[in-house]
């Protein structure tokens, strides 16, 4: 289904390891408190995802870890209102840096991408499938950027799989915390 990730640890180990980083009770955001969000339009439907808490299943944050041997770096970015939608990105780099990702269905560029938006599952499924992601800060913990992709639905989908149908514009990343 998801054949990027499949065989990629790291992301199976965010999916397990997200509800254990936090502790915070409170599941209603202080617009002014707010710490972490996403924000970007899918087909031109704006979705916005501000971080709660990790219990709460309403979350955004980047998680470093290392895996295989001798040992790759990884960062894996989740963000998600519940189970719908929610958007997860990983960046094979050592050091994530201030710099412009890129990743197109052809190559082998060190970044995955999957989406699910309204029971929709998409990912770089087919050729002209891309995701540029820019990361323009990374200081005190936080990291901000920009994102942009080009996706197809996965063949689950009982609407369809028309290759290249989801766009994902105006993508933004503000202030997401990054654990170690």
């Amino acid at each position: 289904m998801f054949h990027h990730f499949i065989n990629k640890n790291g992301f199976i180990f965010i999916l397990f390891l997200i509800p254990f980083f936090s502790c915070e009770k409170d599941s209603t955001p202080d617009p002014s408190a707010v710490k972490g969000r996403v924000q970007y339009k899918v087909n031109g439907e704006l979705v916005v995802i501000d971080h709660v808490n990790m219990i709460s299943n309403q979350y955004c944050v980047f998680v470093k870890t290392i895996v295989g041997t001798p040992g790759e770096t990884e960062y894996h970015f989740a963000a998600s209102n519940g189970q719908d939608p929610t958007v997860a990105m990983t960046v094979k780099t050592d050091s994530l840096q201030i710099k412009n990702y890129h990743l197109n269905y052809d190559s082998a560029s060190p970044l995955l991408f999957y989406l699910k938006h309204k029971g929709l599952n998409a990912s770089l499924f087919s050729s002209g499938d891309q995701v540029d992601m820019n990361i323009t800060s990374y200081k005190d913990g936080l990291i901000s950027g920009t994102f942009t992709a080009t996706l197809t639905p996965t063949p689950d989908n009982p609407a369809g799989h028309e290759a290249n149908s989801i766009k994902i514009t105006e993508g933004t990343i503000s202030n997401v915390d990054a654990v170690y």
